[in-house]
């Protein structure tokens, strides 16, 4: 064999390795999702939510079509960094938006960490203080004084690339009220692009579900909903699933997980309305594209 054959397979068995090495470092070792490596999204039409895998706790990325990126929670703790690392570019240190549903930490435990790896524009919160948890009152001293910080409610819009994202819940007077119950005050979003809809119900519970219904009607009606509360018997009512009408229902939950969620309740529900369950304690982050009107599922 010739210096420059043996020249050009070195060359090429150091490329295959060192792409190998970046799909590792991009996703950790989680099997589950090695497969699903893609340096490159699917077109400059296409909006990407991505369910992270990131045990019992709440956390999903949108990329919208522009490739601005919304994180919507971010688990309990530093986790949230190997789920971004297996869903975003290597290179990529921007999320342009950093939502917090609420204040339990399963949900803004991880935010502080994201917020110092990557560049952060905008972070959005309610401004609902959880009084007498000493965890959140440190991580809200936080964000209450960063200039990035803006507070959101019901009725905001946000429009990014021809996508909106709505806020129905909460109002300001269910902030007022609420002293405790902070899953209460969690924001619902809707997220609009085409003809194709998402709903993400956070930990909201059945008194929001019923208020919703009230004041919202036939716009709660959606092909995806992201079930409230990680499947608790405390939401997703029978009349709520009726008036969303969802063709897949996600479910984000840890494996085990000392609140038996999902409820067989609310699993027996899903399956009466004819939903395609997704839950990530089975498959992992569960990638959604809407694309063209379409929805699929990887």
């Amino acid at each position: 064999m010739s210096n420059t054959k043996k020249q050009i397979l070195l060359v090429s068995f150091l490329l295959m390795l060192t792409l190998v090495a970046l799909s590792l470092i991009h996703f950790g070792t989680n099997e589950k999702n090695f497969w699903s490596f893609n340096i490159f999204s699917k077109n400059e039409n296409t909006l990407k939510t991505v369910f992270l895998d990131i045990g019992q706790g709440d956390a999903t990325l949108l990329e919208f079509p522009d490739k601005t990126q919304m994180l919507v929670d971010c688990s309990k703790d530093r986790r949230i960094l190997n789920a971004l690392g297996r869903n975003m570019k290597f290179w990529d240190r921007t999320i342009d938006y950093v939502l917090i549903s609420h204040p339990d930490r399963d949900h803004y435990g991880g935010c502080l960490d994201v917020i110092k790896r990557f560049h952060v524009k905008k972070i959005f919160y309610t401004g609902f203080e959880k009084k007498g948890d000493s965890f959140w009152e440190d991580f809200w001293s936080h964000i209450q004084s960063d200039s990035r910080y803006e507070p959101l409610s019901e009725g905001k819009k946000i429009q990014i690339s021809g996508v909106d994202v709505e806020v129905l819940s909460p109002a300001h007077r269910e902030l007022e009220s609420r002293t405790q119950m902070s899953n209460e005050t969690s924001i619902v979003l809707k997220i609009v692009y085409g003809h194709s809809d998402l709903l993400l119900m956070a930990d909201a519970e059945m008194d929001v579900e019923k208020r919703l219904m009230e004041q919202y009607g036939n716009h709660l009606d959606v092909e995806v909903l992201k079930v409230g509360h990680h499947g608790s018997a405390g939401a997703t009512s029978e009349a709520f699933l009726q008036a969303t009408t969802p063709r897949y229902a996600v479910i984000s939950v840890g494996q085990e997980n000392p609140y038996g969620h999902p409820t067989q309740r609310v699993l027996k529900k899903l399956e009466r309305s004819n939903a395609n369950i997704l839950r990530t304690d089975q498959k992992g982050d569960i990638i959604m594209y809407v694309e063209n009107g379409k929805i699929y599922v990887k």
